[in-house]
């Protein structure tokens, strides 16, 4: 079986990383609070991902 170019792997991954340089982005700005909330989502993604590529192997 060929993987797919856009597997829901790497879209979580993606997804994940551009969260987790939105917070960056917002947590160096100081314009909003609410950062960690994106770090948090942005890990949970990552760690769903690397999970679902785990299982894969």
């Amino acid at each position: 079986m060929k993987p797919k170019k856009f597997s829901p792997f790497y879209i979580k991954l993606i997804a994940g990383v551009i969260l987790l340089m939105f917070a960056g982005y917002m947590y160096y700005s100081n314009e909003n609070n609410q950062y960690a909330a994106f770090i948090g989502m942005g890990g949970i993604l990552i760690l769903n991902a690397y999970s679902m590529g785990n299982k894969k192997k």
